[in-house]
């Protein structure tokens, strides 16, 4: 069994996934665009962008997997944007864009624990 995050417009939430006894690819497993952005950057894999059918998310997961800002340039919600662009630059001043609130305070948290790498399982615990 393992948790995964999510990265959401509101907040970071968490899903439980059990783990693959057959050893079967778990790309092959996820089935929504936040699983797949969730598993890019958890994995640090763009297999799982490929795979993702939201325009905002492809690009978002492109950019913070890659770091390329070009990628969040793409991403239409601009509070999604800023998401994106913090952790793509590095630079939490991004967070500070962002107009909501919520989204605010969970840009700053996700940024902060990715790159801090202090990213566990005990962050997915309701």
């Amino acid at each position: 069994m393992k948790y995964i995050y999510i990265l959401s417009f509101a907040t970071i939430s968490c899903i439980y996934v059990f783990s693959n006894e057959n050893n079967v690819s778990n790309e092959n497993n996820v089935s929504t665009d936040s699983e797949k952005l969730c598993f890019a950057i958890l994995e640090k894999n763009v297999k799982y962008c490929i795979a993702i059918e939201s325009h905002d998310h492809k690009s978002a997961c492109f950019g913070i997997v890659k770091q390329n800002t070009g990628y969040c340039d793409m991403v239409k919600d601009m509070d999604f944007k800023n998401k994106c662009l913090a952790i793509a630059l590095d630079d939490i001043s991004a967070c500070n864009k962002i107009r909501d609130k919520e989204l605010k305070a969970s840009c700053i948290t996700f940024y902060t624990k990715i790159t801090k790498d202090i990213y566990t399982q005990d962050d997915c615990t309701p």
